[in-house]
């Protein structure tokens, strides 16, 4: 049974699931956010590959264009079919307009993204780009300007560019009185508004929450980023940065479009979050890789409550089941540069296992995420591989199949 009303600038449908739970889409109203007239054509990437491996480019701009365009056509060849230019901020210029600034190493080598789409082409690979705001340190997005003047100048800046959509990884930062340690109410808004305008423009909008902030073993929701996970206290391995479902907000509120479709094309929770949830369950619960990555999807497609009344005026009505389809989800992996303590190693090889085993089930997942693009072929010190190189994507190739590989 479903309804649409209005409540609070809201325009919302409900519709009763089980005995007891709600699930509630709501998006603004009185009607949905007019599309604003595209200055360049849709581009051609507008859907995602049915299986996907994203891999972040994560400080490989820092190379020069030659470089820079041969180590990403390989990973395309050897199974990336997303990539996700890692990062930009969202800030006021100097002429106090909105204005992307680059915020990893020395920022985008823009030569390196026109070479490598126009190699992709002639090798008649189809890869999707998208562009992440964010990252763990950067500054969050300015509120001072609405969704819709972002939404705007994402259209002009795409121009010459050819990004397929968004990416959101907003994060939080080493410095516990830092204020981007907080996910406002504002912020999350902006997010979600900005997420749904783009949509209706034809491009992606994808999402990587750090495990905490989209916490299917938590009912709570807090806007602070400074939080502890209780199992890790009790071992000593304290980190005080986890988040208490913050993305969840964006879930709640906005995970439909006007036209009833998802918002976020993919969601890729990181489960290499420092002293995570996943990392307790493998490495001092000793589970395997493989049966936590089924159990973790089927968490998140049953669907969790959340409570979201403490904080601010969210306009959510609450508590709210969160769920997350597996056709959406695209679990989020570390590559070289973890050892396996701190951040959560998983072997490809049993991240592949675990997909095959949802091959063609209700919970079969779109594919995986990993951090990053810079550390394939790097060495890990981490068994099965005593210091042995690392070709993350390529290994995971051999389980999902998603493009022949070269020899």
């Amino acid at each position: 049974m479903s309804s649409i009303y209005h409540e609070d600038g809201q325009t919302c449908a409900s519709k009763s699931l089980q005995i007891g739970e709600v699930l509630l889409l709501c998006y603004p109203s009185p009607s949905p956010p007019t599309p604003i007239p595209s200055p360049a054509p849709v581009p051609k990437n507008s859907t995602l590959p049915k299986t996907v491996i994203v891999g972040y480019t994560g400080g490989i701009e820092r190379y020069d264009t030659s470089k820079c365009t041969s180590d990403l056509i390989t990973l395309a060849q050897n199974g990336v079919n997303v990539f996700i230019w890692s990062f930009v901020t969202m800030q006021k210029s100097s002429s106090n307009t909105p204005q992307f600034s680059t915020a990893f190493n020395n920022g985008f080598n823009f030569d390196c993204l026109t070479n490598l789409k126009a190699q992709l082409a002639r090798a008649k690979l189809d890869v999707v780009h998208l562009v992440s705001v964010g990252g763990w340190g950067n500054r969050h997005p300015t509120t001072a300007f609405s969704a819709d003047q972002w939404a705007e100048y994402f259209l002009q800046w795409n121009m010459d560019k050819g990004f397929d959509g968004l990416d959101w990884d907003v994060e939080g930062a080493n410095d516990l009185t830092s204020p981007d340690n907080l996910l406002s109410i504002d912020l999350l808004n902006l997010m979600g508004r900005l997420s749904i305008l783009l949509h209706a423009q034809g491009r992606l909008v994808t999402m990587a929450p750090p495990e905490s902030y989209l916490d299917p073993l938590n009912g709570n929701f807090d806007t602070k980023l400074t939080f502890e996970y209780p199992e890790w206290a009790a071992q000593n391995n304290s980190f005080s940065y986890h988040g208490k479902n913050g993305y969840a907000y964006l879930l709640a509120k906005y995970a439909k479009d006007q036209n009833g479709r998802n918002t976020f094309d993919l969601i890729m929770p990181q489960i290499y979050e420092s002293y995570s949830h996943a990392n307790f369950q493998l490495n001092i619960l000793n589970f395997t890789a493989s049966s936590y990555i089924q159990s973790y999807v089927k968490l998140l497609a049953k669907g969790w409550t959340v409570d979201f009344s403490p904080v601010g005026d969210t306009k959510i009505d609450t508590p709210q089941l969160v769920k997350v389809d597996p056709s959406q989800l695209a679990i989020g992996l570390a590559n070289a540069w973890s050892q396996n303590d701190k951040a959560l190693f998983v072997p490809p090889e049993q991240a592949g296992e675990a997909f095959q085993l949802m091959d063609g089930s209700n919970n079969q997942i779109r594919g995986y995420m990993y951090w990053s693009c810079f550390y394939e072929g790097h060495e890990l010190n981490a068994p099965p591989y005593s210091k042995s190189p690392l070709y993350f994507a390529k290994s995971l190739n051999r389980y999902l199949n998603v493009t022949d590989m070269q020899q």
